[in-house]
């Protein structure tokens, strides 16, 4: 008996709210791997995997008030890149946001990849080191964080003071939160000043099959993005707005700029 109750432990995937940056219940999502057993489901909006028969599949998250997500993880690199995989789900039009929340609503081509890139409205982090020139540290940064946050998973702009090229990257793994340093998806392009140097809150959401698409944001004070939309067939369009706060803003792309 005791040898059929032992597991092996293969995958462990944590679910957040993205725009309460909070553990989802196990009843507000499915998880789950196509032709695999269901996960076992833990506080904490943890979802652990077990005995799986294939060390490369498509981990798909579906919820009334989220948009689907599909997450492709190879259990070698994933188990060095973050331990467990830790996905942000994006807020639709059915979530029950707050009164008196920012949103962003907005139509564009059916598929679409739409990213906000927030200048103000919400703190940036400060950079305080990049480890570029370091080839062994390459893939990390230390960065500070309001309380030491853990950010796992979160996607960042970084750039310069004064300069108008930056780029995108994300955050891999919280490495030691005592000292700020974070594990990145891949090494910076770039080395970036010790001093001044901003990174700005960056998020993503996707165009539906009616051609629109909603996000929710806690902004304070005055606030402004960049939204930026990018098409199925990779055209790119980018749009600056400043930002009602306690409103639904609109933005539209219109057929002739695709």
């Amino acid at each position: 008996m005791a040898d059929r109750l032992r597991y092996k432990i293969s995958f462990v995937v944590q679910v957040m709210d993205g725009f309460r940056n909070m553990p989802v219940q196990g009843k507000q999502v499915s998880v789950f791997i196509e032709g695999e057993k269901p996960p076992i489901q833990k506080e904490g909006g943890y979802f652990v995997f077990v005995n799986l028969s294939t060390s490369q599949f498509n981990v798909q998250i579906e919820g009334d008030a989220f948009l689907k997500k599909v997450e492709q993880v190879n259990l070698e690199e994933a188990a060095e890149k973050y331990g467990f995989l830790k996905v942000y789900m994006i807020p639709d039009n059915r979530y029950p946001i707050p009164a008196g929340t920012t949103c962003i609503e907005g139509k564009a081509a059916k598929g679409s990849k739409i990213t906000l890139l927030f200048w103000k409205g919400l703190r940036p982090f400060q950079l305080l080191e990049d480890y570029i020139k370091d080839s062994a540290q390459t893939d990390k940064l230390r960065m500070f964080a309001p309380e030491n946050s853990e950010l796992d998973g979160r996607q960042f702009y970084i750039e310069n003071k004064g300069e108008k090229t930056g780029e995108f990257f994300y955050v891999a793994r919280s490495e030691e939160l005592r000292t700020n340093e974070y594990r990145l998806e891949s090494p910076l392009n770039n080395n970036y000043d010790r001093i001044g140097t901003n990174i700005y809150v960056v998020y993503t959401t996707y165009v539906n099959e009616k051609e629109s698409f909603f996000f929710p944001v806690m902004v304070t004070g005055e606030a402004s993005c960049d939204v930026i939309c990018e098409t199925i067939d990779g055209t790119r369009i980018s749009k600056w707005i400043p930002l009602q706060t306690g409103v639904v803003n609109q933005i539209k792309f219109e057929e002739e700029e695709r």
